[in-house]
């Protein structure tokens, strides 16, 4: 049995994949875009697309733990679990919001260019 799935060319756990398509249709609109997942916390980080919120899941006990509000459209997100950050490029903001992920709100809104859509963190 597959552990991961492709969505929009990233591979993301299936256990993902499945909590945000189990929620999607109660809790923040739009749809999920992308997901980066917290290896230390087992949570999942899902941008909402056509939204402006992240949701969080604990992949651990497949249950719903916070919606985040962000910038508006949300696109990409990574997570930064040694820093206990997560990033979102909000793309009809042209910010970044900067997430931390112990009390899952955002610290940060960092302004940048154009229509930002994806962000990695080394």
């Amino acid at each position: 049995m597959a552990t991961e799935m492709i969505h929009a060319g990233v591979p993301i756990p299936i256990v993902a994949a499945r909590l945000a398509h189990a929620r999607v249709a109660t809790l923040s609109g739009g749809n999920p875009f992308r997901i980066a997942r917290d290896a230390l916390t087992n949570r999942a980080y899902i941008t909402i697309n056509n939204g402006s919120a992240v949701d969080v899941f604990n992949t651990t006990t497949n249950t719903f733990i916070a919606t985040i509000p962000v910038g508006t459209n949300p696109r990409g997100v990574a997570v930064n679990a040694a820093a206990s950050r997560a990033y979102v490029a909000n793309q009809n903001s042209n910010t970044v919001s900067v997430i931390d992920t112990t009390t899952n709100t955002v610290i940060a809104t960092i302004p940048v260019g154009n229509n930002p859509f994806g962000v990695d963190v080394a």
